[in-house]
């Protein structure tokens, strides 16, 4: 841990123990103080300077330890850095601050999930009010899918998409899990629906090379693979598919 992110958290420890009220009568001086601080920060992040920004967030949040947005925000400057670890426990300072706030437990599950930790991001996840929520079935579906539960994640994204049903994610997701529990055809009819859009994102291109490689489709994978990559990474990434398939046969 950088000296920076040690000050940080002993901070954000003094604003745990310190926790004020939320119903203070609010000052309008502090507040158009904060507000200024947020426009400089934001500022300073678009521009790259990310270690600054997370040192103003920190601040922000000395000043007002109930604005959740901010504690969203320094843990996006941490990830930004590398610091997913940290990330997650400014997350879970501000959750234990602002225990009602639903965007800080989903911020905390994807936090969870980015740290390997997924039976926690299963626990904080059912914790949300607004379980209608994309996110809500998204995370708890992958989360599912890393605890080996297949069955269980795809019905979970099948869920989130007769609510959501053209969610992009949700849809990339629940191909995913086909890949993982090795029902290629299925992850394929759903990601070429979404590879051959005019906007396609690249990850669901390489998500569609991945479900043909691994369906030993590698000329279709390469013509997924050529149109984002150079010939020599599309080869390596072909390399890894045939990996892969031998691994499995050899379960």
């Amino acid at each position: 841990m950088s000296k920076f992110t040690k000050k940080l958290f002993v901070v954000l420890s003094l604003f745990l123990l310190t926790a004020c009220p939320k119903n203070n009568p609010a000052d309008v001086e502090l507040a158009e103080r904060t507000a200024t601080l947020k426009r400089i920060a934001e500022n300073i992040k678009s521009q790259g300077d990310v270690q600054t920004a997370a040192q103003l967030e920190a601040q922000i949040i000395s000043l007002n330890k109930h604005d959740a947005a901010s504690f969203l925000e320094l843990a996006d400057s941490l990830n930004m850095m590398g610091q997913k670890k940290e990330a997650a426990e400014v997350l879970e300072t501000g959750e234990k601050l602002n225990p009602e706030d639903d965007s800080l437990k989903f911020a905390l599950a994807k936090a969870y999930i980015n740290n390997n930790k997924p039976h926690p991001a299963l626990e904080k996840i059912e914790l949300v009010v607004d379980k209608e929520n994309r996110d809500y079935f998204n995370i708890k579906g992958v989360a599912l899918d890393l605890t080996n539960k297949p069955e269980e994640a795809q019905k979970t994204f099948q869920l989130g998409l007769d609510k959501h049903s053209h969610d992009d994610l949700l849809l990339n997701n629940l191909a995913l899990s086909y890949v993982l529990d090795d029902q290629y055809q299925k992850a394929i009819d759903i990601l070429e629906g979404l590879a051959q859009r005019s906007d396609a994102k690249p990850k669901y291109k390489h998500n569609l090379a991945l479900a043909y490689g691994l369906n030993k489709q590698e000329k279709l994978a390469y013509q997924q693979l050529i149109s984002s990559l150079t010939r020599e990474d599309a080869e390596e990434n072909l390399k890894f598919y045939k990996e892969i398939r031998k691994q499995r046969k050899a379960k």
